[in-house]
């Protein structure tokens, strides 16, 4: 059928082992392995992580260990992402407000056996688009944030360089 994505969301509903067992995990997940290869496809699982401590997602971005059960799925998968809401930390760099803050998610690369790994975290925004036949529906939308200078940031810098050019400017005159 030419397909060339297969997406399973969540990987939990789609087997009745036990999720912690790495003998079956390994298992289930060798055969999504299989259906990629016979199909020519990629196949994505969608897999649920444990909760971060306090809905903050600060120490979970771009740590597949914190995927929940068995490790094997890790260590059978090619590529681990982690997708987690913005934290207040990554709010506070990107000014974004605490009431606008559940719009945005970030994507972390985790592992990559084909690739490096990007230490760029990707953003997205969550909006609202209406299709064909009238209905809305949920996507992320990619965007880029910037980081927010805080003026103490930007006063702690022009002090600096007015230092170095006065130092300089003396270590001349002494010359």
């Amino acid at each position: 059928n030419d397909i060339k994505v297969f997406i399973v969301d969540p990987f939990v509903e789609t087997h009745s082992v036990e999720e912690n067992s790495n003998e079956q995990i390994k298992e289930v997940a060798m055969l999504y392995r299989e259906i990629a290869r016979q199909g020519n496809c990629s196949v994505l699982l969608v897999h649920h992580t444990s909760k971060p401590q306090q809905a903050s997602s600060d120490g979970y971005a771009g740590n597949m260990n914190t995927a929940r059960g068995a490790s094997s799925l890790l260590g059978v998968a090619r590529v681990v992402q982690t997708l987690y809401a913005m934290s207040p930390r990554d709010g506070e760099q990107f000014g974004i407000p605490e009431e606008e803050r559940y719009r945005y998610v970030r994507l972390d690369d985790a592992k990559a056996n084909l690739s490096l790994i990007s230490a760029v975290m990707k953003w997205f925004e969550r909006m609202g688009v209406t299709i064909a036949n009238g209905a809305e529906v949920g996507i992320l939308n990619p965007i880029t944030l910037k980081a927010v200078t805080s003026k103490n940031q930007d006063h702690g810098f022009l002090r600096s360089v007015m230092t170095a050019l006065l130092r300089q400017n003396k270590e001349k005159a002494l010359a």
